[in-house]
């Protein structure tokens, strides 16, 4: 064994693109075979591949591993490529659930105050204060510290946030974040790390505890000047969702989104979305969203990115909040911006009703006053991250390859057992290319606690 890491042998890759003429591989000499009468294929070959077809480690907890990946173009043309890595699992530590009854609310009949403001995805401002008549709801017992929340407020010299999400009262300066002009509308916590992204499509890697920036880089622009609304982490198979709208037309759109490199692909444009302003996904998978624009909760199909109306959400949703799922209790919430009241809300989400209860006043305490947050992240008890690639987007030229790295790191690895992910290959390629399979068995060190356990995520 060498730096603690044992080597499994890299299988290459042989894609066949579609055509007539079929590369073959006869005693390791390469040969092509074309039917008799065939006509040979004229029109320009866009053909992928990639080696190794898998990539499989056992680490020594602790243990950090580098591979190259190799993409090849056997093409005529230039083809464009991005990676994003998908479905990180492995052991969990998990988010102990705490018995209370679930959350059931009447069907809204959107009969609410409204406000007096023009829509707006961004920062609230201009608002006069109705009187606010609304009953907070009683809140679940959690632990004694509850659940720790992440969000950015916009108000009082714009701050990075780290709060407790049973005293939403108080939110906390954590470390002061100004918004240079933009403001920052989503973002979520992911496996030890806070990612946001501003409507710049600057995104920040943050320490979710102290708020110290880890990395600035930049995120997929995306299409029709739509901006990021929101962020939101699927616990039941880890995949991170992002959602991009533009509120002056109506369009937003659907993506999974590497947090590594900020690469998003899309799902698709959202049907029936109008004033989509943030996300969430509980944990069945549903994802779920609300619009600013109609004042409902939809329903949004992770794989179509078609939306469906559930119901009025009961009050006059307007300027930037988030959203986010809370395992402990098995409620989606909202950070809400209520343009009737004009303040920030933390609200308890009915997702059979579409209806939602008011929970307590964000930052009504501590800093006081008027307080908008863009976002709200949740640690949802997946596994760390443990594995990145440093692909992002390139082209290829014809005949030519590229290289980047895929980096396995058991630093952040809680539990020994079996992670697994895939990377998944987009680009202007005609060929099918399947994801790459991405493997590491985390072993306790020999002096160490045996912690052996095969779970996979």
């Amino acid at each position: 064994m060498k730096n603690n890491i044992h080597r499994r042998q890299h299988r290459p890759l042989v894609l066949i693109a579609a055509g007539v003429i079929v590369p073959l591989m006869l005693f390791g000499v390469l040969i092509a075979w074309q039917p008799a009468g065939a006509t040979p294929h004229t029109s320009p070959e866009l053909t992928l591949t990639y080696s190794p077809a898998a990539i499989e480690e056992e680490i020594v907890m602790g243990g950090v591993v580098t591979n190259t990946v190799t993409v090849t173009n056997s093409g005529t043309v230039t083809v464009a490529l991005a990676v994003v890595m998908n479905d990180l699992g492995g052991p969990s530590a998990g988010v102990a659930p705490v018995a209370r009854p679930a959350l059931s609310l009447p069907t809204s009949d959107g009969n609410f105050p409204r406000g007096n403001t023009p829509l707006s995805a961004g920062i609230a401002t201009g608002g006069s204060h109705l009187p606010a008549g609304e009953p907070e709801i009683p809140r679940p017992q959690l632990a004694p510290l509850g659940i720790t929340a992440y969000t950015w407020n916009f108000r009082h010299g714009s701050y990075y946030s780290r709060f407790n999400l049973n005293l939403p009262e108080v939110l906390p300066i954590t470390m002061p974040f100004p918004s240079d002009g933009q403001y920052i509308g989503a973002g979520e916590y992911v496996r030890g790390r806070v990612y946001m992204v501003n409507n710049a499509e600057t995104m920040w890697e943050m320490d979710p505890t102290t708020g110290a920036i880890l990395r600035t880089y930049t995120a997929t622009t995306p299409p029709g000047f739509e901006n990021y609304v929101g962020m939101a982490l699927d616990p039941t198979n880890g995949t991170l969702y992002a959602a991009s709208a533009n509120h002056n037309n109506g369009h937003s759109s659907l993506y999974i989104m590497d947090p590594a490199t900020g690469m998003a692909q899309m799902v698709g444009a959202i049907a029936n979305a109008p004033g989509l302003i943030a996300i969430a996904i509980d944990g069945q998978g549903n994802l779920w969203g609300y619009s600013i624009t109609d004042d409902v909760l939809l329903a949004i199909d992770k794989e179509t990115a078609v939306a469906t109306v559930i119901g009025s959400i009961g009050f006059d949703a307007n300027f930037g909040q988030g959203m986010a799922y809370d395992p402990a209790t098995d409620t989606v919430y909202m950070a809400a911006f209520n343009s009737a009241t004009f303040r920030g809300e933390l609200r308890a989400v009915d997702t059979t009703t579409g209806n939602t209860a008011l929970v307590g006043v964000l930052g009504e305490t501590l800093p006081g006053n008027v307080n908008q947050v863009f976002w709200l992240g949740i640690d949802t008890g997946n596994p760390p991250i443990w594995a990145w690639d440093t692909a992002g987007s390139t082209t290829i030229p014809p005949q030519g390859t590229a290289t980047f790295k895929v980096i396995f790191d058991s630093r952040l690895v809680k539990q020994t057992g079996t992670y697994l992910a895939e990377l998944n290959f987009s680009g202007t390629f005609s060929n099918s290319v399947p994801p790459m399979p991405l493997t590491i068995h985390v072993i306790a060190p020999v002096h160490g606690l045996d912690l052996s356990g095969d779970m996979i995520g």
